[in-house]
């Protein structure tokens, strides 16, 4: 075979191997974040008699960027009892985040798409009933505001929250007084803490993840939320398109030493 019908064939078949190789899908590029703005100053530390409330130790609560997003979405509809502030327990949950924070936390911690990203999230159902659980009257320490009408706050707010972030409709919540049930605890600085169940939940009692298993918690009770979707059968369309592009290239190949051959038979 001449040198130059062998390099003719070569190109053709590098051709015809780069004209049909896949193109892997990329993620778009997120746009650049704004340098952020000053967050805002925090809630003060509670005082003796001022109500206060936490989450349960349970997905997706768990997740400190959850409960960030949901306690600063819930402050301007709990605002104050009678005057009073009612407040997160937690210092975390007291801290002050910027306007919109609280969709990019949700963002982070795998609960709501961020923009322009080809992975969505699992939709989130509702399991079970929301319960909030107040602490016993205490003769020790009284509160400054009714606890029930404090709780009653808090619940229109969780179930506002929900809707507001990510679109979950979540029943009006009601009370109970067994702690071992209940998603939010509320009760008065100084009296009788709530006991939250140890270890923590390994199972939901009010939301889940569609079609997902709840990760647990990093160290510290940051960095969990639901499992990403799958992406279906990508894996087996990239396959697909490789056994195509090879099948081109072994044409090519074929078809090039064809033509070599009929041409050193026409000149012989």
């Amino acid at each position: 075979m001449r040198p130059s019908v062998c390099l003719a064939a070569v190109v053709i078949v590098i051709g015809l191997a780069l004209v049909g190789s896949p193109v892997q899908a990329q993620t778009p590029p997120i746009p650049p974040t704004p340098p952020p703005a000053t967050p805002p100053p925090g809630l003060r530390d509670p005082q003796t008699g001022d109500i206060v409330w936490n989450f349960a130790p349970e997905f997706p609560f768990f997740d400190t960027r959850v409960a960030m997003a949901l306690a600063w979405t819930m402050a301007p509809t709990i605002g104050t009892t009678q005057g009073t502030p009612v407040l997160p327990a937690s210092p975390d949950l007291r801290r002050g985040i910027r306007p919109g924070d609280a969709a990019l936390l949700m963002e982070a911690a795998g609960m709501r798409a961020r923009p322009g990203s080809l992975n969505q999230p699992p939709p989130l159902k509702v399991i079970g009933a929301c319960r909030i659980w107040i602490a016993p009257a205490s003769a020790g320490v009284a509160p400054n505001a009714p606890l029930d009408k404090s709780a009653e706050s808090i619940g229109t707010a969780f179930v506002q929250a929900w809707r507001d972030l990510l679109g979950a409709t979540v029943a009006p919540c009601t009370t109970t007084t067994n702690a071992a049930e209940a998603q939010i605890f509320v009760w008065t600085q100084g009296g009788p803490a709530p006991a939250y169940p140890s270890p923590m939940r390994q199972t939901s009692t009010l939301l889940a993840a569609e079609g997902s298993q709840a990760r647990p918690p990093l160290a510290g009770g940051v960095g969990g939320g639901p499992l990403p979707a799958k992406t279906g059968n990508a894996g087996a369309e990239g396959g697909s398109v490789a056994s195509i592009t090879v099948l081109v290239a072994l044409i090519g190949m074929a078809a090039a030493v064809f033509v070599a051959r009929a041409r050193v038979r026409r000149t012989g």
